[in-house]
């Protein structure tokens, strides 16, 4: 899991990532592109965040596109 800010947390899947808004304990959105379980996630700068599938592919995320 990753923590966004104070109300979202992201977390990895199959296939996909989980945008989780705490305020209401739901998720909110499907980040989708992995063809694989994600393995690993990470916050680059303040917009970006990277994750990575167990297939060793990498994908660049921007936060503002959500």
């Amino acid at each position: 899991m990753l923590r966004i800010n104070k109300t979202q947390i992201l977390s990895g899947t199959v296939y996909c990532i989980l945008i989780w808004d705490l305020t209401i304990d739901k998720s909110q959105t499907n980040l989708e592109g992995h063809k694989v379980f994600i393995s690993s996630l990470t916050r680059l700068n303040k917009t970006q965040i990277a994750s990575g599938g167990d297939d060793k592919s990498i994908k660049i995320w921007d936060l503002k596109s959500w």
